[in-house]
């Protein structure tokens, strides 16, 4: 039995309880929610408000709009100064590629390494290992410097390293050369996984959280080429998300999507295409990966496509979109939230994945 000193201390606690839901009006988590809306031709239709939205979806509250805009970086071509360029971040998720996949991956990513170095393009590389990122290539690196490394690294791959190669590489500025020379080396290595089913699937959320984590500064948006395989997540139109034996990964599923959106990243989803066709786990992964894109205002680019015409891909559909903040009643379970938006806009559009993952 309480005493009266008990009584008045526990209505003390109810009453503010109270007032705070009531103030609140809405007792709910936040999330955020990307959408493009565009006109009759396509074009994307800036300067909408909150007031200009409508949002449908059970236990779901409006909060607020913000417009996002693709970050722009200065062109690292000499004397093309005050012209910018949309940087791309790619990201080898090793920790899913099995080893026999790798090598051609590898190449195409050498390659892509040529390229930026001859036409000083603004690329970075990122590779997801299960030690968690390591980064291959920063756009800031001069293209000289980079240049330089790959002629030394990959002289020395091909066992046709000359004296006076090496010299000339490290006669100018060697220790940012030999840096890169590292990083290119340990780009080319084999990296045989050790982990399967549940332990690929965590690092592959863990790696990019850290890669939204790296990029959250910018407040504009960023896009990322997810180099990937092996993503079993599929979306129902309301509930629970299913993953098979991953279920667990839920929370960690819808986490990594709302860290993407907070930092602003778009992924891109490429599935890598190997020698040995695996059916069904291969449909599902593509599957899985678009649905996974949409939620981010990305897109799955085409199974086994060239990576030079996967950025190309990329930087031609990166565009302004919208972030929605939305209060979601708590459900105390992970699952799929249908949400429709529309807009009072005139012959706009809006294009959105169609609902997000409720953490609980």
């Amino acid at each position: 039995m309480l005493s009266e000193g008990g009584s008045t201390l526990r209505t003390t606690l109810l009453s503010i309880l109270l007032i705070l839901v009531t103030s609140a009006g809405f007792a709910g988590d936040m999330v955020v929610m990307p959408v493009t809306v565009t006109d009759s031709s396509g074009q994307p239709v800036s300067g909408l408000q909150a007031s200009d939205f409508i949002i449908e979806g059970k236990g779901i509250r409006f909060d607020s709009v913000e417009s996002v805009i693709p970050i722009a970086v200065p062109v690292a071509v000499p004397g093309n100064a005050g012209q910018t360029t949309s940087p791309v971040f790619v990201l080898f998720d090793e920790v899913s590629v099995p080893p026999p996949f790798q090598g051609p991956v590898q190449k195409q990513l050498i390659q892509l390494l040529r390229t930026v170095a001859e036409n000083y393009d603004r690329v970075t590389i990122l590779v997801n290992t299960e030690q968690g990122i390591r980064v291959a290539h920063d756009l800031t690196t001069d293209p000289k410097v980079l240049s330089a490394a790959l002629q030394r690294a990959l002289s020395v791959e091909s066992g046709a390293a000359s004296t006076s190669v090496q010299n000339n590489a490290t006669a100018t500025e060697p220790a940012e050369i030999s840096a890169e020379v590292s990083r290119v080396n340990e780009l080319m290595r084999e990296a045989p996984t050790k982990m399967t089913g549940l332990g690929t699937a965590s690092k592959q959320f863990s790696g990019l959280q850290q890669v939204a984590s790296m990029l959250q500064r910018s407040s504009k948006s960023k896009a990322v080429v997810w180099i990937t395989d092996f993503f079993p997540f599929d979306m129902r139109d309301e509930g629970p998300i299913y993953a098979g034996n991953f279920y667990d990964l839920g929370w960690t599923y819808a986490k990594t999507v709302q860290d993407l959106n907070r930092a602003r990243v778009a992924v891109y989803p490429l599935q890598v295409e190997g020698p040995t066709p695996r059916g069904e786990q291969t449909d599902r992964t593509h599957s899985g990966l678009e649905q996974f894109a949409e939620q981010t205002s990305g897109a799955c680019l085409a199974r086994g496509a060239a990576l030079p015409t996967a950025i190309s891909q990329v930087r031609s559909s990166v565009g302004p979109y919208y972030l929605l903040s939305l209060e979601v009643t708590p459900n105390n379970r992970v699952r799929w939230v249908r949400v429709k938006v529309k807009t009072k806009k005139a012959g706009a559009r809006v294009h959105s994945a169609g609902g997000f993952v409720a953490l609980r």
